[in-house]
């Protein structure tokens, strides 16, 4: 993953999407690299500028090509803190301070 560029999912739009949550997308993220995946419930309203959700092949296409134009530089702090505030011991910590057990 270090030598990528651009991360891909492209998932099959159908009803087995609707319950998909994305590893690979967090995994991404991790390591600072734009995505273009397939738009689904799921990640519609994540507001990350290195996520591009296309619903249709020329649109996945496109998306391919901005990241590469723009760099994975450009992405790559936002995409690092969005995996930080969603790693399992940050989310516990929100769990916590919502139940007041923190």
């Amino acid at each position: 993953m270090d030598n990528a560029d651009v991360g891909l999912i492209p998932f099959l739009r159908d009803d087995l999407l609707k319950g998909v949550s994305s590893i690979k997308l967090y995994e991404y993220c991790s390591r600072g690299l734009p995505i273009a995946a397939s738009f689904w419930g799921e990640i519609e309203n994540m507001q990350l500028s290195g996520l591009h959700l296309a619903k249709a092949k020329e649109e996945f296409e496109l998306y391919i090509i901005r990241i590469l134009e723009l760099g994975k530089s450009h992405f790559e702090k936002e995409l690092i803190s969005f995996a930080n505030k969603n790693m399992w011991e940050e989310r516990i910590k929100v769990i916590l301070h919502k139940v007041n057990l923190n």
